[in-house]
């Protein structure tokens, strides 16, 4: 790592996204801002870690995913999530995320946030230059961000309505509005840095397979659904690292085939999931996981003429249905039940939630006094993607306290005309938690559980609920935030119960005891860190 100047000012940065504490450097005080502020002026000296063991240079790390890559050069074009996975060893954000899933600095070393919220002024590193040397300056920023805005390939920055160049290493965002959820945008793909140059000179055709960032590595190759290879940046600003020599990416969609091709040692990680990931766990493979997806049972309680407008129909639901059964019978172990919308490894689960215990004559009592004593007949809505013993498990559970479930497969187009334009007398299956750490809980929640997300419209949406959510985007102080996220967690689930969580999904990363310090799909921290990832042999 860089050796660190004798002249540290110790600077305790309340970021409001959490209790954050940078140690930086110089006249031997300490100052601290109110955790209410979500932005003050500081300044970081490189990213630090300290392994257990010491780090070993060298050798090629190798990986095996399922999930292949479109588009990981271009954050400006369309992309999937996997591309940006593997975008990171070669491509550095504004800023990062700790392994708390906090907003940290990276190549912004500093923020001041202007007193009326509409402006953000970063500071940038210097001596940072992108992989065709071309340096990392304001001028440079200004291109990425403005060039990602003006694509409209997503949202992460809608609240910048301009960019300015304030000198060379500083940069002011305007902002429109100003949430929590912005500062974890500014650590996501669309502040991922790429040089101007590259875009001018080679289109942007051309940029999709090929990255010229300002990261630890540098593509060597790319053999299309094959092999990724990344090469040791020699120039990389944050030295001594990396530590690897290189990176290889292997992409083989079949499952079975992957798991085979690890075994056989030819990579020293796989990411899996599943039956996969359960066979291996029990060879006694190392591993580390990262939540997924959270599967919930969606009901229509917004329509008054459907028996789940009524709360104790779709607390019987709840009680019916024997979620730790369920879990174990289609993740064999790989899964975790759930009683909310958040995983028990994330900050926002709530353990002051009572959920509802598997109790079917519980549910009967519940049908009956809702004037259903004999049940009514319901439609599941699904899709092929998902496990079919998901839904037979939840439509034999349903059977046994009345309710008469049918189950609809339809199409992808289908389900997702359902899920924003409605449903009736029906149920779906929801797949958003709130437990990812690279987005704040509460833009998760109003990204999909509140009337004018556009998602899961037919779901009921109390006002009380809504209210918090929105209080809670705005909300800097970290502890005031997750005690409003624990807060309607409770509403959603005890008060209203607007939704049954089944359980918590999980991907996996099997790794051979060689690798160290991957950082890589570790709790709720799928962002992984190659830069200090190496092998012990």
């Amino acid at each position: 790592m860089k050796k660190q100047s004798s002249k540290l000012i110790f600077l305790c940065i309340a970021f409001g996204l959490s209790a954050i504490i940078l140690l930086l450097g110089c006249g031997g005080q300490t100052t601290s801002t109110p955790t209410s502020t979500p932005a003050a002026k500081t300044t970081t000296t490189s990213p630090t870690t300290k392994p257990t063991l010491t780090p070993k240079p060298g050798g090629i790390f190798k990986i095996i995913t399922y999930l292949t890559s479109v588009n990981f050069g271009d954050p400006a074009q369309t992309s999937r999530p996997a591309d940006n996975i593997w975008a990171q060893a070669a491509m550095e954000n504004l800023l990062d995320l700790d392994t708390n899933g906090q907003p940290i600095p990276w190549l912004a070393t500093a923020w001041q946030l202007a007193p009326d919220n509409k402006s953000l002024t970063l500071t940038l590193r210097k001596g940072v230059k992108f992989h065709d040397g071309t340096d990392f300056n304001a001028e440079a920023v200004k291109f990425n961000l403005d060039r990602y805005i003006q694509s409209k390939v997503g949202t992460a920055l809608n609240a910048v309505t301009s960019v300015d160049k304030v000198d060379d290493y500083t940069v002011r965002l305007n902002l429109s509005q100003l949430e929590v959820a912005f500062f974890y945008n500014l650590a996501g793909r669309a502040t991922a840095m790429v040089s101007p140059n590259a875009v001018k000179t080679k289109g942007t055709d051309w940029l999709k397979t090929n990255i010229v960032g300002t990261g630890p590595f540098k593509l060597a190759s790319y053999t299309r659904d094959t092999v990724i290879k990344f090469e040791r940046n020699p120039d990389y600003w944050n030295k001594p690292l990396p530590y690897l020599d290189g990176i290889e990416v292997m992409f083989i969609v079949d499952k079975t085939t992957a798991t085979m091709s690890f075994m056989a040692k030819e990579a020293q990680a796989l990411r899996t999931s599943g039956k996969d990931a359960a066979d291996l766990m029990a060879k006694g493979y190392n591993y580390s996981k990262n939540p997924a997806g959270l599967f919930s049972v969606l009901t229509d309680g917004s329509n008054a003429s459907s028996p789940f407008s009524n709360l104790s129909v779709r607390q019987a639901i709840s009680y019916a249905l024997d979620t730790k059964s369920i879990t174990q019978a289609i993740g064999l172990g790989t899964n975790e039940a759930v009683n909310q919308l958040s995983s028990p490894d994330n900050w926002s689960y709530s353990p002051n939630v009572k959920g509802y215990p598997y109790n079917p004559e519980k549910a009967r009592q519940l049908l009956k006094e809702a004037g259903y004593p004999t049940g009514f007949p319901v439609t599941f809505y699904g899709t092929s993607s998902i496990d079919q013993n998901y839904f037979q498990a939840i439509q034999g559970a349903l059977k046994a306290v009345g309710i008469d479930c049918k189950i609809e497969i339809v199409t992808a187009a289908k389900s997702s005309e359902l899920d924003t334009k409605g449903w009736q007398n029906g149920m779906m299956t929801g797949v958003q938690g709130i437990g990812a750490a690279t987005n704040d809980p509460s833009s998760l929640l109003r990204g999909s559980y509140t009337s004018f997300s556009g998602r899961y419209v037919s779901v009921l949406h109390p006002k009380e609920v809504e209210d918090k959510m929105l209080q809670a985007l705005v909300e800097f102080d970290f502890n005031k935030r997750k005690a409003l996220i624990w807060e309607i967690q409770q509403l959603i689930i005890d008060k209203y119960a607007m939704l049954t969580p089944i359980y918590q999904v999980y991907d996996y990363c099997m790794k051979y005891p060689e690798v160290q310090d991957l950082r890589a799909f570790e709790s709720a921290y799928p962002r992984w860190r190659p830069d200090i990832a190496w092998l012990n042999k």
